[in-house]
């Protein structure tokens, strides 16, 4: 429903909100149901909102703790190959995220592993995954060494 909300809060009531209304007004006393789904019922108007157009709401949540492991679960079981990976962290990473996030992360992770020519998705990968989609974080540069011990030493003292 708010895909038809204006960006401007104080002016809810789009032409389109008027068709719903009408809309299920016209379907009182039917056996017809209407249901209807918002991400910010915030910008739905009052008139929708009110008993008697959607007199019943049902919040859904993103899942949290044994919920979203499940979750983790069963799109890590649509990979033919995985390895090892430690649920409970990736869980704790991936916590209120949505069911479309925790498949974006498996599938980035399998696409990881991909690239790097591995033969199972690891826990490496799901960690990278959710580094890069949820936090934006860049991609590590590798390290390079020099061959002097004297001059990594410095380095290090440097960078210390």
């Amino acid at each position: 429903m708010d895909k038809f909300a204006n960006e401007d809060d104080r002016h809810r009531d789009a032409e389109e909100y008027v068709a719903i209304q009408s809309g299920i007004d016209d379907l009182k006393g039917t056996d017809v149901f209407v249901v209807a789904t918002a991400n910010d019922v915030y910008k739905l108007p009052y008139s929708l909102k009110r008993n008697g157009r959607f007199s019943k709401r049902i919040e859904v949540r993103a899942p949290e703790g044994k919920d979203a492991e499940e979750i983790i679960k069963f799109y890590l079981s649509q990979k033919e190959n995985v390895g090892e990976i430690n649920l409970t962290e990736i869980t704790r990473l991936l916590a209120t995220k949505t069911c479309a996030d925790l498949e974006v992360i498996v599938n980035e992770a399998g696409v990881y592993a991909a690239a790097e020519g591995k033969d199972k998705i690891g826990h490496n990968d799901m960690v990278r995954a959710c580094m890069r989609i949820l936090y934006d974080a860049p991609e590590a540069e590798e390290l390079v060494f020099s061959n002097s011990l004297e001059k990594n030493r410095m380095t290090a003292y440097h960078e210390a």
